[in-house]
């Protein structure tokens, strides 16, 4: 059991876009819209990176910040992303040091705003 954990297993299980917008469901606010799909592209970032080669588990955070200047209705301010936050956990046998700035860049071309 320890090998298995120290190698990722049991893989995450991640959500889809099915799970998050059911058929049938009611209209949500344009705040629950954007986390659902903030949230997605943090599945899909981290169904991304886990499956390169060496990567055991992968997790990223995307932090928004409001930016409310300049809006005269301040009840919808408009969204920017102020940071992301990436994990990965990879195996010691495998040299990671070459792909850095190819997650980099992938994260920052994923990502609008950032």
């Amino acid at each position: 059991m320890e090998i298995l954990r120290q190698n990722g297993y049991p893989k995450t299980q991640y959500v889809g876009i099915e799970d998050l917008f059911p058929a049938g469901q009611l209209v949500s606010s344009p705040a629950q819209e954007e986390a659902k799909m903030r949230y997605l592209k943090e599945q899909q970032l981290e169904r991304t990176l886990s499956s390169m080669d060496g990567v055991i588990s992968a997790c990223v955070s995307i932090a928004q910040a409001n930016n409310s200047e300049g809006n005269i209705d301040n009840s919808a301010p408009e969204k920017s992303v102020e940071s992301v936050a990436v994990y990965i956990k990879y195996s010691p046998e495998v040299n990671m040091s070459g792909v850095e700035a190819q997650i980099h860049n992938l994260i920052k071309n994923a990502i609008s705003g950032l």
